[in-house]
């Protein structure tokens, strides 16, 4: 190897590296000088940083390739650490060895950067367990060369160290080896930016302050190596690299923290959009389709037949159903309407897509194929109308089988049923509630089946004991309809039918609202039908008596 007057170099002595003889005194030192110091502490601060932005990252596992680029940071700290402590020592060996463990970080990283642009931008599809073994090809075959240096020196041909102080690190002379492994890295590194440029282009205004700051942090770093590789050095005893690392890895912690680049919802449509059977649209102002999911493709498809391999960005067809007017103006509010094509239904909501000042770039339209759940719905309608029908119709045997015991009180409930219903209408109820209202009333004698015949068709005046067997039918009809699955409180209503206001009615001696609203319309009913109709025991009093009777009581009884 060559020697001057400024510097100071190594000679290969059996394969194994030697200060040269001349001026060995002057290079040994006791002490570090202030250059070697200040590097080192660039150097471990960087480390340090990076390994905390790591584990940041490493806990960030809902981002695409959050731990790729963990590793990716893992690595430029070790590469970081192992420069730093080359600056503690003018040990020979030392020194190379130090060297040799900042190989491991830097043949590790470009690799890594390239895995994480893919993971991020959504193209993990690409790495193939095929791919990853081809792409860590030339990052081992380095390595192992590296590693094994002393034995062919392809790698490095020699070291040299500047001459103004030992301390400072090693000054390599590179091999082939180095040659390839160096197109190689910056040729990863670079496909990898170009990756993240474009998907930085697409949403440069969403995500400006994110963009910048992450290829800042990655290319910084390697920029500032070239530097000091190729550029004559400004002083033999700074270096660049130390403190473009340093920046780089703040910058990188910070767009991957603070300015939350991994965020970024975009980047996981391979593993989230893509999967979802909703179709996922994104439109300009315009209504031209910037971006669909397989979901929404597959929609645009029945929308728009035979354009699907056009290669043009298609818009939405109007022709079809116009999308709301507020979506070609830009407004920032939500939408929602309903799309009918042939036989499918879409229920479509268009959100819209702000920049940084807040500002309405682009829409969201999110359509869900809603067919088979209206059909459904439809199906469980009519479903429930037919079952409707038949409890309505049992409800009525019921009654039939009922009044078919008293040919005296033949027709009594249908007729309370439809007065009650009448009065139901009247006061503004509403239909389900006149429904449920009149299936009561209808069965509201239920009870009556279990009273004797005769003491129901008997035309005099009945005992106290019979009477009261009379009355037992209201808590009779409860049990018997309490355990029918009825949409309304029948059974409820049933019981309370005799109940009064001021709490004399039976079977529970009820007062005010504690009687169901529903049970004070059908006493009403029962009243005037029973007066106004004839009985056994007596002709019909008229309807004007009964009229007579509910008003002299109202606010009391009824």
């Amino acid at each position: 190897m060559e020697e001057d007057g400024t510097r100071r170099d190594l000679e290969l002595r059996d394969g194994v590296p030697q200060w040269s003889s001349a001026g060995r005194g002057s290079i040994l030192r006791s002490e570090m000088s202030s250059e070697a110091t200040l590097n080192l502490a660039l150097l471990l601060a960087t480390a340090l940083v990076m390994c905390v932005a790591g584990v940041v990252v490493w806990l960030r596992v809902h981002v695409p390739g959050a731990r790729v680029m963990a590793l990716m940071l893992f690595a430029l700290a070790l590469n970081s650490a192992a420069y730093g402590l080359e600056f503690t020592t003018i040990a020979v060996g030392s020194k190379i060895a130090w060297e040799k463990l900042l190989t491991v970080g830097i043949v590790a990283v470009p690799t890594l950067w390239l895995a994480f642009a893919i993971l991020y931008t959504g193209r993990g599809r690409w790495l193939t367990p095929r791919v990853i073994a081809l792409l860590c090809v030339v990052p081992t075959v380095s390595l192992a060369l590296a590693l094994t240096n002393g034995a062919h020196h392809l790698f490095w041909e020699g070291f040299s160290v500047p001459s103004s102080d030992a301390y400072l690190s090693l000054q390599p002379d590179f091999g082939p080896a180095f040659a390839v492994h160096a197109v190689y890295s910056y040729g990863l590194l670079a496909i990898g930016t170009v990756l993240l440029l474009g998907l930085f282009r697409r949403s440069w205004r969403l995500y400006r302050g994110q963009a910048i700051a992450l290829l800042i942090a990655v290319l910084l770093p390697w920029a500032t190596d070239v530097f000091d590789l190729l550029a004559p050095p400004v002083h033999p005893s700074v270096a660049f690299g130390p403190l473009g690392f340093c920046v780089g890895a703040l910058l990188l912690a910070i767009s991957l923290t603070r300015l939350r680049v991994g965020d970024v919802l975009a980047v996981s449509r391979t593993t989230i959009l893509d999967s979802l059977l909703d179709g996922i649209l994104v439109m300009d102002g315009g209504g031209r389709i910037l971006y669909s999911n397989p979901s929404g493709t597959e929609l645009l498809d029945r929308l728009l037949p035979g354009q699907q391999d056009s290669g043009r960005l298609r818009t939405w067809p109007q022709d079809v159903q116009p999308l709301p007017e507020a979506m070609s103006a830009g407004s920032s509010q939500v939408a929602e309407q309903r799309l009918h094509s042939a036989e499918t239904t879409f229920d479509l909501r268009l959100s819209p897509v702000r920049d940084s000042q807040g500002q309405a770039v682009a829409h969201v339209v999110v359509a869900r194929d809603v067919s088979k759940q209206l059909r459904a719905e439809s199906e469980l309608r009519e479903s429930g109308e037919r079952l409707e029908q038949a409890l309505e119709s049992t409800v009525h045997a019921l009654s039939l089988a009922v009044e078919s015991r008293d040919p005296y009180t033949m027709g009594h409930q249908q007729r309370v049923a439809a007065l009650a219903r009448a009065i139901a209408e009247e006061m503004g109820l509403e239909d389900d509630e006149i429904r449920g209202l009149y299936m009561a009333g209808e069965v509201h004698d239920v009870g009556k089946i279990k009273v004797p015949i005769e003491i129901l068709s008997r035309p005099g005046v009945l005992t106290d004991n019979e009477f009261a067997l009379v009355r037992q039918h209201a808590e009779a009809g409860y049990e018997i309809l309490k355990g029918i699955a009825f949409p309304w409180p029948v059974a409820t209503i049933v019981r309370q039918h005799h109940e009064k206001l001021d709490g004399s009615g039976y079977p529970l001696g009820l007062r005010g609202d504690d009687i169901l609203p529903a049970a004070r319309i059908l006493c009403v009913a029962d009243v005037v039908e029973a007066m106004a109709s004839d009985r056994p025991y007596r002709p019909s009093l008229g309807l004007d008596a009964a009229l007579r009777e509910i008003k002299d009581n109202r606010g009391t009884l009824f």
